[in-house]
């Protein structure tokens, strides 16, 4: 926790110019980008003279997204949507609100922004805010953008990864980017203390694997973390959940503690695919407990 307050305390254009470089980025589809670190992925689209920039606002991605929106002739950056993460609050706008972008975020994210930024500096509002710029719109359920050549739905999905996800459709490209609450790099956290759950982690999953018939109205599929995805990732890992959640449920309903329940290993089945990533797999199994003992 210390580290990730000195992380924020550190400007973003330092953090941004040290960690640009380890950067990936990768073409997805024409015209879209996907830029990513080990803990978050961004989406950048380019059309005719127009961009907007989607995911995690973190300095090191807000850097590289700049110097690849140079190489592509300084499109006019329309629309810049900021994602739920852990330091989100911390990194504001990523600075595309002064640059004339309409800058957002779903009004949860907003007001977690806004109170970090009252708490870096409570005697000068005013400069906490030029220090971490708030998006300039907030939303609460959909919202659709059209810049030219694309038609962008924002969606604020069921609780998930915590209870700020928005899920974006690109419509023209057929392109579907799902934030934290679909991870394929290892299991997903949970942040049930910011309203996550899984059970809203599963029905999102079945929402699209049910509603879209022909992958091509999804794919590819950028998640939260790791590469892009199809449709049958995302069914892969929809199984993989409600497994897991059908073997914790009997044991929560049953009185079993915590300890008790990741002691059982339920995620053992899974996690050479799954447990390679951030989170270990007695962390998701905890999380998973959390949040069926919660509901």
């Amino acid at each position: 926790a210390a580290a990730a307050l000195l992380a924020l305390a550190i400007p973003a254009a330092a953090q941004g110019a040290a960690a640009a470089a380890s950067v990936r980025v990768s073409q997805i589809a024409p015209g879209y980008h996907l830029l990513s670190l080990p803990d978050a992925n961004l989406v950048v689209w380019a059309g005719e003279g127009t961009a907007m920039v989607v995911g995690v606002q973190s300095p090191a991605l807000v850097e590289r997204a700049r110097e690849l929106l140079r190489t592509l002739g300084n499109p006019k950056v329309e629309y810049v949507l900021m994602l739920e993460d852990d330091r989100a609050p911390g990194y504001g706008d990523g600075g595309w609100g002064k640059d004339g972008a309409v800058t957002m975020a779903h009004e949860i994210l907003f007001t977690r922004m806004a109170r970090f930024a009252r708490g870096q500096d409570t005697t000068d509002a005013a400069a906490a805010r030029r220090r971490n710029p708030l998006p300039r719109m907030g939303f609460s359920q959909v919202v659709q953008v059209y810049p030219k050549g694309e038609d962008v739905h924002l969606i604020h999905e069921r609780a998930g990864y915590t209870n700020a996800d928005v899920i974006i459709h690109y419509e023209n490209a057929g392109l579907l980017q799902l934030g934290h609450t679909f991870t394929m790099d290892g299991y997903p956290r949970i942040e049930v203390g910011k309203g996550g759950a899984l059970a809203g982690i599963i029905q999102t999953a079945d929402f699209f694997l049910n509603n879209f018939r022909n992958p091509a109205a999804l794919e590819p599929i950028v998640p939260g973390r790791g590469p892009v995805a199809t449709v049958a990732d995302l069914r892969a890992y929809r199984d993989m959940l409600v497994a897991v959640r059908d073997r914790v449920k009997p044991l929560v309903e049953a009185g079993k503690t915590e300890a008790e329940v990741v002691a059982t290993r339920p995620t053992a089945e899974f996690d050479a695919r799954w447990g390679r990533g951030p989170v270990k797999p007695e962390q998701f199994a905890a999380m998973v407990y959390q949040s069926l003992a919660k509901k």
